[in-house]
């Protein structure tokens, strides 16, 4: 399935989800969509995510955070840059209930 068929389904699914038609449905690069309902319009990002369930994307979290860690270890960042990689994992354990484990962990 190419990309442009991915994001078809994906369109499709999406306008079925807000119950307007599938040409409200505007594709905006990788995973990203624009919804216009009633003259507004949404911004939908990373669409393959909200199809996860909490503990797919809560383990997407986990990994992603250690990811990030590793990959931070590996570069020669400022204490600005650190910090705002520090505030998005911070925010990702709060957001899926893993601060306790980061701290054990260290990655926080």
């Amino acid at each position: 399935m190419t990309k442009i068929e991915k994001a078809r389904k994906s369109a499709e699914q999406i306008a079925t989800k807000f119950s307007v038609s599938r040409s409200a449905v505007v594709w905006a690069g990788n995973n990203d969509f624009i919804v216009v309902n009633k003259g507004k319009k949404i911004l939908i990002k990373n669409w393959r995510l909200l199809k996860m369930g909490y503990s797919e994307r809560k383990e997407k979290a986990r990994q992603e955070a250690v990811d990030l860690i590793y990959e931070a270890a590996q570069e020669n960042l400022s204490y600005g840059e650190m910090a705002i990689i520090h505030n998005y994992i911070y925010n990702l354990g709060k957001r899926y209930g893993l601060i306790t484990e980061f701290k054990e962990n260290a990655l926080i």
